[in-house]
């Protein structure tokens, strides 16, 4: 399962014209807001090959394409996907001047918004202190007195690409106004923190009605990074439910790197997968060890002296 972030929000806008110039100031509220560059994580290459996520029973007995690189491809992918939709719903304030301006607040709205007809959006920043800015994304129907909150962030420092922040987006607001959808989450967090100027280190959660998933990120400049990841689903065919699959894994800027992936709950009971592995700069896997459906006795395939880094703890 992983983030429906097409419709995660939906701030695309038929903008009205507006009226005025900008000034030095405005341009200090709009360097509080991040841009897609600055949160984009910056995860391993893509393969060819099936996630981990896609079957965990499928047998895989001899070294190849490692899975769950795959897997660390696909979910870094879904993220960054939520990210763009976020970063370019905010995207479109830094075309056009604030409607309002006031001492330490800039208001952009309201607009009709043409994607979902009758409803109407604006988009506030108020600076709170010299490093410490809020924003929000509100909608409302044509007509009414008061705007509903969809998105809202916080952020700390002079400049986003140098600073932290948080972005909540209220998935039971988004549904009630029509703008999200019913298998949309409920509810998602993302939190970044770019204060080095170097990495991006952040957290990622989205609660759906009937699920859970949960992202923790450390991505730097040169390449390299780490990410760990929590799935539920139905893993192993029977009658007792879901099973949560566990990874962490991190990657040098060669792309070289190793993870350690843990499956349990559900028709599992009280047993447990385990899985450990390396790969090389071109994904391919130079070494595996898992406990379930093994080949023969051995449940190894390759060294794990061939790793160049060793498998973190799940």
């Amino acid at each position: 399962m992983s983030l429906n972030y097409r419709r995660a929000i939906a701030l695309v806008l038929a903008l009205l014209p507006a009226c005025g110039t900008w000034s030095d100031l405005d341009a200090q509220f709009l360097a509080a807001v991040p841009t897609k560059d600055d949160l984009t994580l910056s995860g391993p290459a893509e393969t060819q090959s099936s996630p981990l996520t896609a079957d965990i029973s499928q047998r895989q007995d001899l070294l190849g394409t490692s899975r769950v690189y795959t897997d660390v491809v696909q979910q870094v992918s879904d993220v960054n996907k939520f990210i763009d939709a976020l970063a370019n719903g905010l995207d479109f304030i830094r075309k056009l001047p604030p409607s309002q301006r006031l001492a330490d607040a800039r208001l952009w709205g309201p607009y009709d918004d043409d994607k979902h007809p009758g409803l109407q959006i604006q988009i506030g920043i108020q600076r709170v202190s010299a490093t410490e800015y809020h924003y929000a994304v509100q909608y409302r129907r044509k007509g009414a007195a008061d705007f509903s909150t969809v998105i809202a962030g916080v952020f700390y420092g002079e400049k986003a690409s140098h600073g932290m922040g948080n972005f909540q987006v209220d998935g039971r607001v988004g549904k009630s106004l029509g703008i999200s959808q019913a298998q949309d989450a409920e509810a998602v967090e993302l939190g970044y923190n770019m204060s080095d100027g170097l990495s991006t280190v952040g957290h990622l959660k989205a609660q759906y009605s009937a699920a859970a998933l949960e992202y923790a990120y450390a991505t730097k400049r040169d390449g390299s990074g780490e990410v760990s990841f929590t799935v539920t689903k139905d893993f192993v065919a029977g009658p007792l439910g879901d099973e949560t699959l566990r990874v962490s894994a991190h990657w040098l800027d060669s792309q070289a790197g190793s993870a350690s992936a843990e499956v349990s709950g559900g028709d599992l009971g009280t047993s447990k997968g385990t899985q450990q592995e390396c790969w090389d700069e071109s994904a391919r896997q130079v070494y595996l060890s898992k406990n379930f459906d093994c080949s023969g006795a051995s449940c190894t395939e390759g060294s794990p002296s061939a790793c160049r880094l060793a498998p973190p703890t799940p």
